[in-house]
């Protein structure tokens, strides 16, 4: 039972895929906690497949490690499969999560909007209000010398 070079570097290959791939599944977790509740069913499917993609990998050492008579082909066309949803649900998941970024920002926007006519609304109230002060301030000197 003798491996050949090239299947111990398909091996090497898998492992640190897998690897990457449980991270990002931790990663994953970690940033779903923190996504607002319509979006958490998505990230939940988009983890699941990540897992799915894991498994995936593991087997297919397993299968070249203990030269398990099962097919290849059958996980690498599931993990295409996998794959592929995958990506769709990424995409998917991108657009909402851009959509929603950009109602946010045009909300904030029309707020910073507010904010700044209510300040040039308040500064011209305010020069208005010095203009009458030192008008009044004029007037009482005027009343004193006067006097």
């Amino acid at each position: 039972m003798i491996m050949k070079m090239i299947e111990i570097v398909n091996i090497i290959q898998i492992l640190i895929g897998a690897v990457i791939m449980l991270s990002s599944i931790f990663l994953g977790l970690k940033i779903r906690r923190n996504v607002p509740e319509e979006l958490q069913r998505k990230w939940f499917v988009a983890i699941i497949l990540m897992g799915f993609f894991f498994s995936g990998y593991l087997l297919s050492v397993l299968v070249l490690l203990f030269k398990i008579d099962f097919s290849l082909e059958m996980i690498t066309a599931s993990v295409f499969l996998g794959g592929g949803c995958f990506v769709y649900i990424i995409i998917k998941l991108s657009g909402v999560t851009i959509i929603s970024l950009m109602k946010k920002d045009i909300e904030l926007q029309r707020t910073l909007l507010e904010i700044a006519e209510l300040r040039d609304t308040e500064e011209e109230r305010m020069s208005e209000l010095n203009l009458v002060n030192h008008q009044l301030m004029a007037e009482i000197e005027n009343l004193k010398s006067s006097s």
